[in-house]
């Protein structure tokens, strides 16, 4: 049409993302409105002045039907950066599908740099679940990686709808995948949502000028006295124009339909120049609904046009002639003079797709047409479709499945099962779990109902599919049907594959009675696959502490015994690696063995499960820093070899601990940010949203002392009231964290509690349990930054206990730092140097030159030796650690060991009066705030950063309702919490 009419505004603001997107800010625009208003249009021209200005431009989009193929938007949108990469079957699916995804992203964000890349995929209402699944992923990372990416839907207007009579008038409500994404994407910086309405009435005029322009010069059937110039705004009738905007509400499809069917039954003639009317407004007899106007055109065309159309409109996507003209039952003459004058009437246009070079001008057309078509005739249509089909594409199962889907009504629909499974096979090979599931419940539907064998192994392979997609509702309900039409053997596999999927993601709730059902099945036999389901379960026994039983954690038992011995002697790489006890105590020898196995296993999926699990015993078994530091090294080459970001992002969190235990903490830091990104990627339910990464950010913090203290201790109080820590045997260090974060955020009755629940779970733990070393040692900690001999107290007999039954010494000789520690606090000097240089040993052998750097500060100012205080504190610069350095220096602190009593950083904050609720943090920096001290001196007195101090202050102001320093000091003073100056030193 050479133009838009009425989407200056929308334009502009596509071009201002572009803009943006050139200079690295990429953006995420939706675009919805009814069907025919103009999304696509409004698409093209961004898109076509997009590449004007030398930005890459890909497009994309969905078709309505089910012969989409998997990522079928996502496939076309990235052929011209070559392709989407399926990925590799050297993971299991659920991670296969993720590596599809960070491909996909990894290569949109190559092709962004310089003049901007711009990504459209165009009627995501018809999209699958997996391509929708796709779009949240590109589109939650889109904004850093620079591309402009832009999605369209239909969303109609009930104001609108209950005039113009769009086709699919329904909405999105009940496409729950849509809702899901678009309540996503409102989360993203930056998210454009482009509403479209109908145009007004002055578009309007415009648009039908353009449109009885084109109509005038161009149809055949067309009525024109005069030349053949495009006429003006002017020139059109404005008692038309009011009749067409009243009856369309503006909507440019319905308005250009309208304008044709006028042209076309001679309502409106050019005479002149202009466009007149012989006929009344009253009696344009504009039709009600726009399907109205489509048939009202179609019933003009040539007999066999009109059959051309219909069969056309049985049809997914692009249309071939040679097909399309067999189904209508036309010769091949007889087919090309009907599309001729479909294209040359506006019903199809022409595509890019040089094998089904044609397409519906719009979705519009197709629904009208379709709906025309009465249920018999219809079926009859889709079901010569099939044949036609079959003996020309063969091989395109889905497109064939569909026809027999759509021809169910008649017999011999059964012949469509076997397309149905072929293409759910390439769908699974795909890793498009989704696209899987609808094609084997199709398959399903076409099956007659007593199918038997056949039907049986139609539900295992749907129970997988839906296991793979991570539905832990519909997958265990299938797997017991199929358990009632498969063997004993075959029942407890599919049991083993189902549970092996649902793990990746699902909660234990939805696949752990699946196992017992597997066992019953096949009781103890011996074989592989009973093995298998004996280790599928966690042996976790549950521990509680605390009152009312608030700290429920988990503690490891052991796999079978036999079931290991069977993996190990007769399974193969995958099944041994199945095998190792995650959280067994292992000896330094017995884990040196275990990584020679490991190194020599081919299969990347054993080689990452073993490597994680050995790097963990060398960093919190056995201390031994350097070594995890070479296993994690491996474990990241081997993901990204294969694309696992699962084996990525665990590295990179272990190789932050180790680096920062090494006495790297800046670097330790970028580590740090690299596996949040990774695990940002992963689905909901995966376990690294928190182990790793919320865990490592508390150690990482505490080594700068520095953090988010608040946020990270509410992290993981969340996370420890909920049901999955009783569960974990991992979760008993979680509650240390736990009580850090509260003493170090200033709560000092919040870590004393917990340090009681941490005394609580010792007691009944063995000193051998996973992480009952790495629990002591934050414990310890705990009480170190509070100051308080009397919860050193409570965990110094299970310290003893550790020690004198030979409990691992955890990472970084961690059990002699808190022996000196804990003996500091309770005045025993003596005992505290001791169990320092043992510490000091420990840690420079395993290479935790951090913590040795903390255990030589400890030491100095116990001993208050200034010359081995001095060179302490250049160590700890050396390493990254001011916050360790400063609270060091100050002179408060060096009383503070060992005096006796609870003494704190000068008065203890906890008994102090806290009105209008705040914190023991708040009202000590509060105190110094009121006492004339800036931001910067508060947080050197405190060894805080500047930035927690600043939302300390601002969090008092909201507290108090205090506008600035002056009402907060009144406030102070008035409430007796204003600290005395003093001189200070440095």
């Amino acid at each position: 049409m050479g133009g838009l009419v009425g989407r200056g505004p929308e334009l502009a603001l596509l071009q201002d993302a572009l803009e943006r997107a050139r200079s690295g800010q990429g953006s995420v625009v939706s675009i919805s409105g009814e069907p025919g208003v103009g999304k696509t249009a409004l698409c093209r021209a961004f898109a076509e002045m997009a590449t004007g200005a030398g930005a890459r431009v890909l497009w994309g989009a969905c078709f309505q039907g089910q012969a989409q193929p998997s990522y079928g938007p996502w496939v076309d949108a990235m052929a011209p950066l070559g392709g989407l990469d399926i990925g590799t079957g050297q993971l299991n699916p659920r991670e296969a599908r993720l590596r599809v995804f960070a491909s996909a992203h990894e290569t949109l964000a190559a092709a962004g740099a310089g003049p901007g890349t711009v990504v459209v995929i165009d009627d995501l209402h018809w999209a699958t679940a997996d391509s929708l699944e796709l779009y949240g992923y590109v589109a939650a990372r889109a904004v850093a990686a620079g591309i402009v990416l832009i999605g369209t839907y239909r969303d109609p207007d009930p104001a609108v709808s209950g005039i113009s009579g769009i086709a699919g008038n329904t909405g999105i409500a009940g496409d729950t995948a849509l809702v899901a994404l678009l309540g996503s994407l409102v989360r993203i910086h930056g998210y454009l949502d482009l509403r479209l309405r109908g145009l007004d009435p002055t578009g309007v005029g415009r648009y039908l000028a353009r449109t009885f322009g084109e109509t005038g010069g161009r149809h055949t059937g067309a009525r024109s006295t005069g030349g053949d110039e495009p006429a003006g705004t002017d020139e059109v009738p404005r008692a038309v124009v009011r009749a067409v905007h009243e009856h369309t509400a503006g909507n440019p499809f319905y308005v250009r339909e309208v304008a044709r069917g006028l042209v076309e039954d001679g309502k409106l003639v050019r005479r002149d120049g202009r466009w007149l009317s012989d006929t009344s407004v009253s009696a344009l007899g504009i039709p009600a609904t726009v399907r109205q106007a489509v048939r009202a055109r179609v019933g003009g065309l040539a007999p066999a046009t009109r059959s051309l159309l219909q069969a056309a409109a049985v049809f997914s996507g692009d249309l071939r002639l040679a097909t399309v003209g067999a189904v209508a039952e036309l010769s091949e003459a007889g087919a090309l003079d009907a599309v001729d004058q479909a294209l040359a009437t506006g019903f199809l246009r022409r595509t890019a797709n040089v094998c089904a070079p044609y397409a519906f001008a719009h979705a519009i057309v197709r629904d009208a047409l379709a709906d025309s078509i009465n249920p018999d005739r219809a079926a009859r249509l889709h079901r010569r479709a099939a044949d036609v089909l079959e003996g020309e594409q063969p091989t395109d199962h889905a497109a064939v499945a569909e026809q027999y889907l759509r021809s169910r009504a008649l017999p011999g629909a059964e012949r469509g099962v076997i397309h149905c499974l072929h293409a759910a096979e390439s769908a699974s090979r795909d890793h498009a779990h989704g696209q899987a599931v609808r094609l084997l419940g199709n398959a399903l539907e076409l099956m007659p109902a007593q199918g038997g064998n056949e039907r049986a192994e139609v539900l295992r392979r749907l129970a997988v599919a839906q296991a793979q997609a991570l539905d832990g509702t519909r997958a265990p309900e299938t797997t017991r049907r199929a358990l009632t039409l498969l063997d004993a053997v075959q029942g407890a596999e599919l049991v083993v594959h189902v549970v092996d999927a649902l793990r990746e993601g699902a909660p234990a709730s939805a696949w752990e009675p699946l196992v017992g059902d597997g066992l019953r099945l096949i009781a103890d036999d011996g074989t592989l696959t009973w093995a298998r389901l004996a280790v599928a379960v966690d042996p976790v026994d549950t521990v509680e502490a605390g009152a009312m039983a608030w700290v429920r954690v988990g503690r490891w038992r052991e796999y079978p015994a036999d079931a290991v011995a069977v993996l190990r002697s007769r399974g193969g790489e995958d099944d041994q690696a199945r095998a190792i006890e995650p959280f067994q105590p292992r000896t330094v020898e017995q884990t040196q063995a275990l990584l020679a196995r490991v190194q020599g296993w081919s299969s990347p999926r054993a080689v990452m499960r073993g490597l994680d699990l050995v790097g963990r015993d060398f960093t919190f078994r056995h201390g031994r820093i350097t070594v995890a530091t070479d296993c994690y090294r491996e474990l990241l080459a081997v993901g990204e070899r294969v694309g696992s970001v699962v084996a990525r992002s665990e590295a990179c969190a272990q190789l932050a601990l180790c680096t920062a235990l090494a006495g790297d903490v800046a670097a330790a830091h970028g580590h740090l940010e690299r596996a949040f990104g990774l695990v940002e990627g992963l689905w909901s339910g995966h376990r690294r949203h928190l182990l790793g990464t919320v865990s490592h950010s508390v150690i990482l913090g505490y080594l700068a002392r520095d953090a988010d203290w608040s946020g990270l201790g509410a992290r993981l109080g969340d996370w420890l009231r909920g049901p999955l820590a009783a569960k974990a045997p991992f979760a008993n260090v979680f509650v240390a964290l736990a009580a850090l974060c509260h003493a170090f955020a200033g709560e000092g009755d919040a870590a004393r509690a917990r340090l009681r629940d941490v005394a609580g779970l010792l007691v009944q733990l063995s000193p051998h349990d996973h992480a009952v070393a790495g629990t002591l040692w934050f414990g310890v900690a705990t009480a170190w930054e509070l100051g308080d001999p009397e919860a050193a107290g409570w965990l110094a007999p299970a310290l003893d206990r550790h020690r004198t039954s030979g409990g691992p010494p955890g990472p970084m000789g961690s059990t002699e730092h808190g022996a000196g520690r804990v003996a500091a606090l309770l005045g025993d000097r003596i005992g505290a140097a001791e169990q320092f240089a043992v510490a000091r040993h420990a840690t420079t052998a395993g290479g935790g030159h951090a913590v040795r750097a903390l255990v030589d500060v400890d030491d100095a100012i116990v001993r208050a030796d200034p010359m081995a205080l001095d060179t302490a504190l250049r160590a700890l610069d050396r390493r990254a650690m001011p916050g360790w350095a400063a609270w060091a220096r100050s002179a408060d602190h060096q009383a503070r060991v060992g005096a006796g009593g609870r003494t704190g950083r000068g008065d203890d904050t906890s008994t102090r009066p806290r009105p209008a609720g705040l914190t023991p943090r708040e009202v000590e920096v509060l105190g110094l705030l009121a006492a004339g001290r800036t931001s910067k001196e508060i947080a050197v007195d405190l060894v805080l950063s500047l930035l927690t101090v600043n939302r300390h202050v601002a969090n008092i102001y909201t507290k108090i309702g205090a506008r600035n320093r002056a009402e907060a000091t009144a406030f102070a003073i008035a409430h007796g919490l204003s600290a005395k100056p003093t001189n200070r030193t440095t």
